[in-house]
C-alpha cells in the first residue's frame, strides 16, 4: 500500500531526529583521542550508526521531494483540465451563436482559447478526447513582427472553406463553380440552378456540409473538400439523400454520426482514463459503449443554414453518467451495475484528492508559522476547484505569513522559500546552544521567532548571545563548561593554579 505524504513526512522527522542522536554521540566519542585509540569498535559502531542514519534520511528526503512533487503535479493538471472544461463550455455557447456570418469571429476566438487550453493540458499529463475540427474555418493568428505578414501555424490547420467559397464566387472561376453545382446536385440534392453563377443559398448549401464533414472522424473526410464533394459516396456518411435531403435553399438536414465498436471503444477509454485516472475494463467499455451509442441514436443533430444544433457531446454524456451512476434514456441500461460501481469510485476518489489537496496546503501553512482553520482550508479548496494553480494558492500562504516581516525576508518567500527553512539555521544554533532536539522547537517558538524582526534579521553570532541569557542555558552543559572555563581562567589570574 502506498504512503500518504504525511506518513512520509512523519519517517522523515523521526530519522532526522535519529541522525542528529547518532550524529552527536559521535562528537561526544570524538572529544578524546585516547578513548578512540582505546575503544575502536565502539567508535566504528557509532561512525556506522550516523552514516547509515545519513543515507536513509537522504534516501527519505529524495522519497518526500518526490511525493510533494507528486502531489503539486496532480493539482497542475486538474486545474488545466478545469480551464479546458470552461474554455470548452465557451465555446458551445459561441457556437450556438453563430448564424450566417455572424458570430464568426467570436467563435473562431474562443476555439483557438480552448485550443491553447486543450495543448496546457496535455502538457501536464492529463488524458482527453481530442478537441475535434471547428464548426467554422478558423484561419491561424498573424504572429507579430513576421516578415511580409506571415501568419503562424495553428496546431491543428482545419481547411479554410472561407478561401474555397471566395474561388466559386470570383466571376473567372464561373466553369469551376458550374462543376461544383453539378456534383451537390447529383450527390447531395441541391436543387439550385446549374448555371456557374454564384448565390446565397448555394453558398448555405456549401457551408452545411462544410460543417457535417468536419463532425467526421478525420479518415473519413477525404483528402479535400472539393474531393468530397465530387465522390457519390459522401451523402451516406453524412446521413443524406441525394435525392434531396439538403435543397437549394440550402434548408434543414437531419443527421447523425454513430460510433462503431472500435470508435465508441476509444471514446469510453477516453473518459474513465480523465475521470478515474486509469483504464477502462472490458466490461465497463461494453457497458459504456452501449449507452454511448443508444445516445447517438436517440439524439440526432440538425443543421439549418450551416448552422448546427441538436446532437450530443459524448465526452460529457459518458462523464456525466460515470458521475451520477445514471442514465435514464433507457430503463435496461440505466440498470447496469457497471454505473453504480463507477459512480461509487468516483466519490472516493473524490474524497482522497481532496483530502490530499487539503493536507497539502496545510503543510505548507505549517512551513510558514500558521494554522489554518478548516473553514480556511475549504476556501483553499474551493479556488482550486475553480481553476486555480496550487502555486498561486502557496505563494498566497507564504506572503500573508511574511506580513511585517523584512523586505528581504518578504522577497525570499516571494520566490517560494518557506519561512521554516529561512529559520532553520536559526533553529540549529538554538538547538545546540540549549541542548535541545530541533524537532521539539516549535516553528512558533517565541525565542525562535525573535531572531527575525520587522525591520531586519538578527545576525547569527547576537542570535547566539541573547540564547546565552536565556534561563534555560544555565541548566546545559555548554553553560557548565563556560562557568568552569572562566573559573579556570579567574584561578589563573590570581596565581592560584599554573
Amino acid at each position: 500500500m502506498a504512503k500518504t505524504l504525511e506518513q512520509i513526512q512523519q519517517e522523515f522527522n523521526a530519522i532526522t531526529l535519529t541522525t542528529k542522536e547518532a550524529y552527536d554521540r559521535l562528537q561526544n566519542l570524538s572529544s578524546s583521542k585516547e578513548f578512540i585509540k582505546n575503544n575502536k569498535d565502539v567508535y566504528d559502531a557509532a561512525e556506522k550508526a550516523y552514516k547509515d542514519a545519513q543515507e536513509k534520511k537522504n534516501a527519505l528526503r529524495k522519497e518526500l521531494d518526490a511525493a510533494k512533487g507528486l502531489v503539486e503535479t496532480k493539482l497542475k493538471g486538474k486545474s488545466a483540465n478545469a480551464v479546458y472544461q470552461k474554455a470548452l463550455q465557451v465555446l458551445k455557447d459561441a457556437e450556438l451563436g453563430i448564424e450566417g456570418y455572424k458570430g464568426a469571429e467570436k467563435y473562431q476566438d474562443a476555439y483557438r482559447k480552448a485550443e491553447q487550453a486543450y495543448n496546457n493540458a496535455i502538457a501536464t499529463g492529463v488524458n482527453l478526447l481530442p478537441l475535434g475540427s471547428p464548426r467554422i474555418a478558423v484561419p491561424p493568428l498573424a504572429v507579430a513582427g513576421a516578415p511580409g505578414g506571415e501568419t503562424g501555424t495553428p496546431t491543428a490547420a482545419p481547411e479554410n472553406i472561407s478561401a474555397f467559397i471566395g474561388t466559386l464566387a470570383d466571376p473567372a472561376n464561373s466553369a469551376i463553380l458550374k462543376q461544383v453545382q453539378q456534383d451537390l446536385a447529383n450527390n447531395f440534392g441541391y436543387k439550385g440552378p446549374v448555371d456557374g453563377k454564384y448565390s446565397l443559398p448555394l453558398q448555405n448549401a456549401i457551408n452545411s456540409l462544410a460543417t457535417d464533414r468536419s463532425l467526421l472522424p478525420v479518415s473519413l473526410q477525404g483528402t479535400d473538400f472539393r474531393t468530397f464533394l465530387a465522390d457519390k459516396t459522401s451523402s451516406a456518411l453524412l446521413g443524406r439523400s441525394a435525392t434531396g435531403a439538403a435543397g437549394g435553399s440550402g434548408g434543414t438536414s437531419i443527421a447523425n454520426y454513430i460510433a462503431d465498436a472500435t470508435q465508441a471503444a476509444s471514446i469510453v477509454t477516453g473518459v474513465v482514463q480523465k475521470v478515474l485516472g486509469r483504464e477502462a475494463s472490458a466490461k465497463e467499455v461494453k457497458d459504456l459503449s452501449a449507452i454511448l451509442v443508444d445516445a447517438q441514436k436517440k439524439n440526432p443533430y440538425k443543421t439549418t443554414n450551416g448552422i448546427r444544433t441538436g446532437g450530443i457531446n459524448e465526452e460529457q454524456l459518458l462523464t456525466d453518467v460515470i458521475n451520477t451512476g445514471t442514465y435514464a434514456a433507457d430503463k435496461k441500461l440505466g440498470k447496469l451495475s457497471t454505473l453504480g460501481k463507477l459512480s461509487s469510485e468516483v466519490k472516493t476518489r473524490k474524497g482522497e484528492a481532496q483530502d490530499l489537496e487539503a493536507q497539502a496546503i496545510r503543510e505548507t501553512a505549517r512551513a510558514n508559522m500558521l494554522e489554518l482553520s478548516d473553514v480556511q482550508v475549504n476556501n483553499f479548496l474551493a479556488d482550486l476547484k475553480a481553476g486555480q494553480d496550487i502555486k498561486t494558492i502557496n505563494s498566497r500562504i507564504r506572503n500573508i505569513a511574511a506580513m511585517g516581516m523584512p523586505d528581504s525576508i518578504k522577497k525570499m518567500v516571494a520566490e517560494g522559500t518557506d519561512l521554516e527553512t529561512i529559520y532553520q539555521p536559526y533553529r540549529t544554533r538554538m538547538a545546540s546552544i540549549l541542548e535541545l532536539n530541533p524537532q521539539s522547537i516549535d516553528i512558533n517558538d517565541r525565542t525562535l521567532r525573535s531572531a527575525i524582526g520587522p525591520d531586519k534579521e538578527m545576525p547569527l553570532y547576537e542570535f547566539e548571545k541573547s540564547l546565552r541569557k536565556d534561563s534555560r542555558w544555565q541548566y546545559t552543559d555548554n553553560a557548565r563548561e563556560k562557568v568552569s572555563e572562566i573559573s579556570a581562567r579567574i584561578r589563573r589570574d590570581f596565581g592560584f593554579e599554573a
